[in-house]
């Protein structure tokens, strides 16, 4: 609004009101206030969805680890042993193996029998890299295991959030 000079007996006065320096500084606290909010939701939000898919990456590959071990440490012989595939004779007699398929850009896990595996790493998470060694010592043999697991998807469809990457060691 305008200022206005009144004179009042000898006195001069200015009609109440905000000057324009005042109404800019206003809405430019405002504008900052406003700013800061955002970037502390969107901030949340990305923790949140990074929590998220290292979670379900986490859980995955724990789970295709677990069985692998369990199998492993409860077969009776490893045969073929090769940095992408182990065949082993499980506790029946019945030969299974572990095989890391790499037909494209993501990668999975199968396990079961030879002539019939099933999948057993979920669509969303990748197998990324997969070193498989045997090591024959007298009558013992020793399985080294190296797996990354991480999230599905190329470089440009996932933000950097979404992406995740696991890898799990271990000697049986």
């Amino acid at each position: 609004s305008t200022n206005r000079i009144m004179k009042e007996k000898g006195h001069v006065c200015r009609q109440a009101g905000f000057s324009l320096f005042e109404i800019i500084a206003v809405n430019a606290i405002f504008a900052g206030i406003v700013f800061l909010a955002n970037q502390a939701l969107f901030s949340t939000l990305k923790g949140n969805s990074k929590s998220q898919v290292s979670t379900k990456v986490k859980q995955a590959s724990s789970y295709a680890f677990d069985l692998m071990e369990r199998e492993l440490r409860q077969s009776t012989a490893v045969g073929t042993c090769t940095p992408t595939s182990i065949v082993y004779t499980k506790i029946d007699g019945a030969q299974s193996s572990f095989v890391c398929n790499f037909p494209g850009t993501a990668g999975y896990l199968t396990s079961g029998p030879t002539n019939n595996p099933i999948k057993i790493t979920p669509d969303d998470v990748a197998v990324t890299a997969c070193n498989f060694s045997c090591i024959v010592s007298g009558s013992s043999r020793t399985v080294n295991l190296d797996v990354t697991f991480s999230q599905t998807g190329s470089a440009n469809s996932l933000r950097v959030e979404e992406t995740d990457k696991y890898q799990l060691k271990n000697q049986i």
